[in-house]
């Protein structure tokens, strides 16, 4: 099985077995949720345990996924919670 996610060449989606609409990490997870059969971390087994660096490093990866449009909204985001009392460094 393939999946290829809304970002992907055109070429690469029509290879693909299965394409999915969401781009980048959000497309990993559209992938992830047709080989599980429900989406990422909707139950206790597949539930993440993310905190501090790691869901920073994750919110920098998913910066596109909302395209190029929503990149400045997806960096404000970022740079807030950077700067947020108490956020360890």
């Amino acid at each position: 099985r393939s999946v290829a996610p809304a970002h992907a060449a055109a070429d690469v989606r029509a290879a693909a077995t299965d394409a999915v609409g969401g781009s980048y990490q959000a497309g990993l997870a559209d992938g992830v949720a047709l080989v599980l059969g429900h989406r990422p971390g909707s139950c206790p087994v597949c539930a993440p345990q993310v905190t501090g660096d790691a869901s920073a490093l994750i919110g920098a990866l998913s910066v596109r996924e909302a395209g190029g449009r929503g990149v400045p909204a997806r960096l404000a985001q970022l740079a807030l919670a950077a700067a947020a009392p108490g956020r360890a460094r």
